[in-house]
């Protein structure tokens, strides 16, 4: 850190955890209103990871007041039965969350979800009304997961993927690599159900861990500025832009050389 930086540090609230949660992590930014603050709620992937430390990702949340909810799957159970102490699903983790924190007191509400829990964040968004849903490589398959018998028995965390619930969030995007095949496919199943969902595709990736991917780039904190601005208008232009390629022209190819 330069001098400066380290003075501009200094100068800004340090977030204290609390027990809201339970098991779960709460950072608040003490004695300022919710009304000032942007409410963050972060869903690790496979086992609670997030593929990079927890204390990066909090570094590559855009400047300004905020309070942070960490939440993270148990062991092997990928949120197939829900949050423990939040709910069985994600109508009942959402409404527990917005009694919980008060969602609807914030400024601001974003959600984020790595693999695993990027569908989970995405459907929690919808379910508070967030301002923003942002997934990296979210991951939704009947074969894998034991996601199909639990939709056949009527219980998944997930909820099936289906037009029942109501787009709420004001915006989605899904990060994922051009050139995994398996992204691609789920995110065009969850496209087919949120259409207005964007798609940001990093060019050329095979990576599932598009998070670290976006870091060793040096592109993560400016992308992660774009897309939980208040103005939309550039990540829809750079998503629409880095679809075209990576969608329609990296993926043809691909496939017409016989590597799809």
């Amino acid at each position: 850190m330069t001098t400066p930086a380290r003075r501009r540090a200094a100068q800004k609230p340090a977030l204290q955890s609390r027990a809201d949660l339970g098991e779960n992590g709460f950072l608040v930014t003490p004695n300022v209103p919710k009304s000032k603050k942007t409410l963050y709620i972060l869903f690790g992937g496979q086992d609670g990871m997030f593929f990079i430390p927890s204390a990066a990702l909090l570094a590559l949340l855009p400047e300004g007041l905020k309070d942070v909810a960490v939440i993270r799957s148990g062991i092997q159970l990928y949120y197939l039965a829900g949050i423990e102490g939040l709910g069985r699903d994600t109508n009942e983790v959402a409404a527990n969350l917005r009694n919980k924190l008060k969602t609807d007191e914030y400024d601001r509400v974003v959600t984020i979800g790595i693999s695993v829990g990027g569908l989970f964040a995405l459907r929690i968004a919808d379910g508070l009304g967030a301002d923003v849903g942002l997934s990296f490589a979210a991951v939704y398959t009947d074969g894998g997961f034991w996601v199909k018998d639990l939709v056949n028995a009527g219980s998944t965390a997930f909820d099936p993927l289906c037009e029942c619930m109501p787009m709420r969030a004001g915006r989605m995007i899904n990060v994922l690599g051009s050139k995994n095949e398996l992204d691609v496919r789920t995110s065009r199943r969850i496209q087919n159900v949120r259409r207005s969902m964007l798609e940001y595709h990093l060019i050329n990736s095979m990576q599932h861990n598009v998070l670290l991917n976006l870091m060793s780039s040096g592109f993560a904190k400016v992308f992660f500025r774009l897309a939980l601005s208040r103005n939309g208008a550039a990540i829809r232009l750079f998503a629409t832009l880095s679809k075209i390629y990576g969608f329609y022209l990296v993926r043809n190819i691909r496939r017409l050389v016989g590597r799809q």
